[in-house]
């Protein structure tokens, strides 16, 4: 009986002083955090920043922060890496877009995304290229107005190998310019061990052949909608292409391959049909390793 009562009292503390311990480090990350929101100042009335839970991602565990503002209002969110507490993205929750047609330029966007990163800390090299500045519209109404968007990505390039995780991407109100969402590098692998992997023996048109068998038709894509009859639309075929990639396989393996990824987009255009709801659109993903040509991962949206 006592020795129950000895293990139990054990336990009982042993239990508290972990418990202790993981408040004490979920403090210690939203302290730092904290700190680092206050130093950047790019969050309005920002009072403090609450954990709110620990994910696994490609590159390691991270952890996802709430920021409230001086009403206890949620304002936006923060992620970092639950190891060092490094900045890997941020949200800006407060933000309101505005509708109309843009008022900034693309160049500007481009400008205003290095200067927030850097803002944070960090800064994009000459390593990394622009390898997307599109304008998107978003929550067009009836009368055509909607907000518009610049979404851009600055992305690792070695030897035109394109590193998986290794990307800055922005979304900018195209009228105010305010950075409404950033996501910062997330994987990093040395550049003599990408020197090493980034040589392919399979060919991008041979990537393709050993991926037909994996890629519907427009025709067969469209039929299985069941929308309209194939005589009553008109399919295109948007994009058909190819990107050599380094890093875990999507939907697949976590150790870094080097692939090619295939992506074909199609799009369908009803033939004079009224009060349709607009083009249907299917993007396609194939993934092909690089060295012995096996596919790894396919992604289909529709």
């Amino acid at each position: 009986m006592v020795i129950l009562l000895a293990f139990c009292i054990v336990v009982s503390v042993t239990t508290i002083i972990y418990a202790s311990s993981r408040v004490s480090a979920a403090e210690k990350a939203e302290e730092k955090v904290n700190k680092k929101i206050n130093e950047v100042g790019k969050f309005k009335d920002a009072k403090e920043v609450k954990l709110d839970n620990s994910l696994e991602g490609e590159s390691g565990k991270y952890d996802c922060f709430t920021v409230y503002n001086s009403a206890e209002e949620d304002i936006g969110f923060v992620s970092t890496f639950s190891s060092t507490g490094e900045i890997t993205s941020v949200y800006h929750g407060d933000h309101i877009l505005s509708k109309g047609e843009p008022k900034i330029t693309k160049e500007e966007a481009k400008k205003k995304s290095k200067a927030y990163a850097a803002d944070w800390g960090k800064a994009i090299s000459d390593d990394y290229v622009l390898t997307r500045e599109d304008l998107h519209l978003r929550g067009g109404d009836m009368g055509g107005i909607g907000c518009y968007v610049y979404l851009i990505d600055w992305e690792n390039l070695s030897d035109d190998v394109s590193i998986i995780g290794d990307t800055s991407s922005f979304e900018i109100d195209a009228i105010d310019g305010e950075i409404i969402y950033c996501s910062f590098p997330m994987a990093f692998y040395p550049k003599d061990e990408l020197a090493e992997k980034a040589k392919p023996r399979i060919s991008e048109k041979e990537a393709f052949s050993i991926a037909k068998p994996s890629i519907p038709s427009p025709e067969e894509w469209y039929s299985t909608l069941g929308i309209y009859d194939l005589d009553s639309v008109k399919i295109e075929v948007v994009d058909n292409s190819a990107k050599k990639r380094f890093g875990p396989v999507p939907n697949g393996i976590d150790q870094p391959t080097l692939m090619w990824e295939l992506e074909i987009i199609y799009r369908a255009y009803p033939k004079n049909i009224k009060n349709d709801l607009g083009p249907e659109e299917a993007t396609i993903y194939v993934f092909i390793e690089a060295m012995k040509g096996e596919v790894l991962s396919e992604m289909h949206t529709m």
